[in-house]
């Protein structure tokens, strides 16, 4: 009989025994999946910082290629004391409009004369003022005065900065004659008894500043 009792008691301390272990077992089941999917996130940094390595490599720009001058420069034109017009063609810089250099062949267009005193013998007395303020807008009184700027369609000389670009070209001076003083404020004087001080063909902007207009 005693025999039996302790065969009951050890019947049921296995039975007590039995579901902590199968319940260990389910948690360590459990707990390896979330290990191995912290491992894979691992793993999957790093293609991450290779891509973004790669395209640091990508965005390097590259040196230009000496056939890219040659397409931006079809004339060959002299950088130091010619402007490369839009359609490739090369246009003599005026004075002090380039860093213009004393090994090039090409002498560069000199200004001459004075602007104020070339209105004052073009221009009626009754404009003289308006015409000097708007010339000293535009040149600061320098005839060999030059702004080129493609983005705003500009390639403009002299006293009253008169534009040649595009078409413009073939019906107003050439900018070898406007950076000369006496031509740049006849041909002002011509477009101004035209279009007058006003106008969109003229000096409309700096009008417009000067509370002309």
């Amino acid at each position: 009989m005693k025999y039996v009792i302790y065969l009951l008691i050890g019947i049921g301390i296995v039975t007590a025994i039995a579901p902590l272990v199968d319940f260990e077992k389910v948690k360590s089941f459990e707990t390896a999946p979330i290990a191995s999917t912290e491992i894979k996130a691992e793993e999957v940094k790093e293609p991450v910082k290779d891509a973004k390595n790669t395209e640091e490599v990508l965005e390097t720009p590259t040196p230009e290629e000496p056939i890219d001058v040659v397409k931006s420069n079809p004339k060959g034109c002299n950088r130091s004391t010619e402007w490369i017009l839009p359609d490739g063609s090369c246009n003599p810089m005026a004075v002090g409009a380039s860093s213009s250099s004393s090994s090039s062949n090409s002498a560069p267009i000199v200004g001459s004369g004075s602007c104020e005193a070339s209105i004052r013998r073009i221009f009626p007395a009754s404009q003289h003022s308006t015409a000097i303020r708007v010339m000293l807008q535009e040149s600061s009184g320098n005839p060999a005065n030059h702004n080129y700027n493609p983005d705003t369609k500009d390639n403009s000389y002299g006293c009253f900065q008169v534009n040649l670009w595009g078409s413009n070209a073939r019906t107003r001076p050439p900018a070898s004659e406007l950076v000369k003083a006496d031509v740049n404020v006849a041909y002002a004087y011509n477009l101004w008894k035209s279009t007058g001080w006003c106008s969109s063909g003229g000096w409309l902007n700096t009008s417009i500043k000067l509370g002309i207009c």
